[in-house]
C-alpha cells in the first residue's frame, strides 16, 4: 500500500469518526477530528479546497448547533466566504448561508434568518439537490414556526417528511415527527402531539442518536405537564436533563435544568425549582440566548415570590421584563407583568 493510499484511508477513517462524534453529541471530538483531516490535505488543488471546505462547514455546523458559538461561527465562515469569492461554488455558498441563517434563528431574527434560508432554497432549486433542499425546508418550516405560522409550518414539514421516509433517514425522521408534534401542540391538539413526540423518540432510539433521545423526552414530559401530570412530566425532564449532561452540550443542559425548574414549581418544590432555574441561567447568559434567559428569570422570580423572598423576586422580574421589552416579546411581557404585580401584597 503506497502513501498516498493510506493518507485516502487514514481520512476516511477520521471522516467516520466525526460523523459519529457528532451525530451522539460529543461536539468537540467531531470538531478536532474534522481539524485532523483540514490538516491531512494540502490547499492547492481544487479538490482538496473543496473537501477543506466541506471539513470547515461542518466544523460550523457543529459550533451552532452543539455549542452556540456564534462568535466562533461567524469568523470561521468569514473565512470560508473569502475563498468561495475566489471560486464558482455554489454548494458550498448555499451551505454557508444556511448556517448564518441558523444562527439569526437561533439569536430570534427571524426575517433574517428567513431571507438566508431562501436564498440557500433558491440555490439549491437551480441544482435539483433534493435532500438539501430537504434540510432548508426544516429550517425555514421553524422559522415560520417560530413566527407563530403554523399551517405553513407544518406544510413544509410535511414535504420533508416525505421525503425522509423514502430514504429512511430515522435521524432526519427523529426531528421532523418532533417538529410536527411541536406544531399540534402549539394548536392545542396534545394527543396528536404527544404521538408525534413518541414517534420521534422511537426513531432516535433506533439510529442510536443521542441527542435526539433527549429532546423527544423533553417534549414527552411537556405534553405530560400541559395536561397537569407534573409527576410524569418530572421523569420525563430527569432521562432528559441526564443524557444533556451527558453530552455536556450547554444550549440542551440550560434547557432541560429549565424544563425541571419549572415543573418543580408547579410541584410546590420551590427550592429544587431554584436549583436547576439558576443552572438554566447561568448557561444561558453564557451562551447569549437572550429569550430563554428572560424566561430563566421570569421563572426565578415566581420561586422567589412563593418563598416570600420579595426583593430578589423583583430583581428577577425587572431583568426579565429588560429583555423581553428589549425583544418587543409581548407575550413574555405579559407574562412578566402578571408575576410583579402579585408581589404588590409583599411591599
Amino acid at each position: 500500500m503506497n502513501a498516498d493510499t493510506r493518507k485516502k484511508l487514514f481520512i476516511r477513517a477520521l471522516s467516520g469518526r466525526a460523523d459519529i462524534y457528532g451525530l451522539t453529541g460529543s461536539y468537540d471530538r467531531a470538531i478536532s477530528e474534522y481539524k485532523r483531516i483540514i490538516h491531512c490535505r494540502l490547499l492547492e488543488k481544487e479538490s482538496e479546497l473543496q473537501k477543506n471546505l466541506d471539513a470547515c462547514l461542518r466544523i460550523s455546523a457543529l459550533l451552532v448547533v452543539g455549542k452556540s458559538d456564534f462568535r466562533g461561527t461567524r469568523k470561521l465562515i468569514k473565512k470560508i466566504n473569502v475563498i468561495l469569492r475566489k471560486n464558482n461554488l455554489p454548494r458550498f455558498r448555499a451551505r454557508a448561508l444556511n448556517i448564518l441563517g441558523i444562527i439569526y434563528r437561533r439569536q430570534n431574527k427571524f426575517n433574517q434568518a428567513q431571507r438566508y434560508f431562501y436564498i440557500f432554497l433558491y440555490i439549491y432549486q437551480r441544482l435539483k439537490e433534493s435532500e438539501s433542499i430537504n434540510a432548508v425546508l426544516s429550517n425555514i418550516a421553524l422559522t415560520h414556526f417560530n413566527k407563530k405560522e403554523l399551517d405553513s409550518a407544518l406544510q413544509n414539514y410535511e414535504k420533508c417528511l416525505r421525503v425522509e421516509q423514502n430514504l429512511n433517514d430515522r435521524v432526519s425522521l427523529a426531528m421532523t415527527f418532533g417538529n410536527i408534534g411541536l406544531v399540534y401542540q402549539e394548536k392545542g391538539e396534545y394527543q396528536k402531539a404527544l404521538e408525534y413526540y413518541k414517534k420521534s423518540l422511537m426513531h432516535a432510539e433506533k439510529a442510536g442518536y443521542r441527542m435526539g433521545i433527549a429532546i423527544a423526552l423533553g417534549n414527552c414530559g411537556a405534553l405530560y405537564e400541559l395536561s397537569g401530570d407534573y409527576s410524569t412530566a418530572t421523569e420525563y425532564y430527569k432521562k432528559n436533563y441526564a443524557i444533556a449532561r451527558e453530552l455536556g452540550t450547554p444550549r440542551q443542559v440550560g434547557i432541560s435544568a429549565g424544563l425541571l425548574g419549572r415543573v418543580y414549581i408547579k410541584r410546590d418544590k420551590d427550592q429544587k425549582a431554584l436549583q436547576y432555574l439558576k443552572i438554566a441561567l447561568s448557561f444561558f447568559e453564557r451562551l447569549g440566548d437572550k429569550k430563554r434567559e428572560a424566561t430563566a428569570h421570569t421563572h426565578l422570580g415566581i420561586a422567589y415570590k412563593k418563598l416570600n423572598v420579595p426583593e430578589i423576586a423583583r430583581e428577577h422580574f425587572q431583568k426579565a421584563k429588560k429583555i423581553f421589552a428589549e425583544m418587543k416579546d409581548n407575550e413574555g411581557l405579559e407574562q412578566v407583568r402578571a408575576g410583579m404585580g402579585e408581589l404588590a401584597s409583599f411591599s
